[in-house]
C-alpha cells in the first residue's frame, strides 16, 4: 500500500506541479489583494475544494495513457488495494488543500483584526466535506467509465455539486450554528465515502482491464 501511496506523489511531483502554484497564486491573491470572506463566493476556497478532485483525474488520466492498469496486474496488490489507495490519496489531499486553506483565513483574519479559531475551524470543516463529497461522487464515475467517459458526466456532476454548495451555503445563513452544522455534517460525509469506496471496489473488481 505504501509504495502505491509513493508512486501517487511521485506522478503529482511530476505531472501536477502546476495544480500547486495556481493554488499558491490564488492564495497570494487572496493574501494581500482581498476578496470576500465567503467561502462560496472566493476562487480561492472553490480551486480548494475542486483542487483534491483535479489530482485524482489527473492521476488517473496519467494511469491510463501509461497502461500502468495492465502493469499493475503483476505487482502484489489487489484491486482493492489500489481503489483504496487512490481514496487514500485523494482524501489527504482533501484534508491538505483545506487545512491550507483555512491557515489562510485565520492568518488574513488576523490581520484584519477579526480572529477566531471557531470559525477558521468551520471553514477547515466546510471545505473538507465539500471537497470530499466531490470526490466520492466522482471516483466510481473514473472506475466505472474511464476518464475519457466520466468527464462528459461533469456536467451532471457539477449541477449536483452546485446543489450541494448552495445548501450548505442556505445552512450558514439559517439559525442553527455554523458548527453545529459542519460537526453534524462531516460523519454523514465520512459514511457516503466509505459506501463510495466500497462501490468503485466493487466496480473495478468486475472492469476488464
Amino acid at each position: 500500500m505504501k509504495g502505491l501511496l509513493l508512486k501517487d506523489v511521485y506522478t503529482f511531483v511530476k505531472q501536477g506541479r502546476y495544480m500547486f502554484f495556481i493554488e499558491l497564486l490564488f492564495l497570494g491573491i487572496y493574501l494581500f489583494a482581498g476578496g470576500s470572506y465567503a467561502v462560496v463566493a472566493n476562487p480561492f476556497f472553490i480551486f480548494s475544494i475542486l483542487l483534491p478532485m483535479s489530482l485524482t483525474t489527473l492521476l488517473n488520466v496519467t494511469e491510463e495513457n501509461e497502461r500502468w492498469l495492465r502493469y499493475a496486474c503483476s505487482l502484489p496488490y489487489t484491486r482493492k488495494q489500489f481503489v483504496t489507495a487512490r481514496y487514500l490519496t485523494s482524501g489527504c489531499a482533501a484534508v491538505l488543500f483545506a487545512g491550507i486553506a483555512a491557515a489562510a483565513h485565520a492568518i488574513r483574519s488576523a490581520v484584519d483584526g477579526g480572529f477566531s479559531p471557531l470559525e477558521s475551524a468551520e471553514v477547515f470543516l466546510f471545505l473538507l466535506c465539500a471537497s470530499l463529497v466531490a470526490n466520492l461522487l466522482f471516483l466510481p464515475l473514473l472506475y466505472r467509465f474511464g476518464t475519457e467517459k466520466a468527464r462528459l458526466l461533469l456536467l451532471g456532476f457539477a449541477v449536483l455539486f452546485g446543489i450541494l454548495i448552495g445548501t450548505l451555503s442556505v445552512a450558514e445563513r439559517s439559525a442553527i450554528p455554523n458548527s453545529v452544522v459542519k460537526i453534524a455534517a462531516l460523519p454523514v460525509v465520512l459514511l457516503l465515502w466509505v459506501g463510495s469506496w466500497a462501490l468503485s471496489v466493487r466496480i473495478y473488481r468486475k472492469r476488464e482491464l
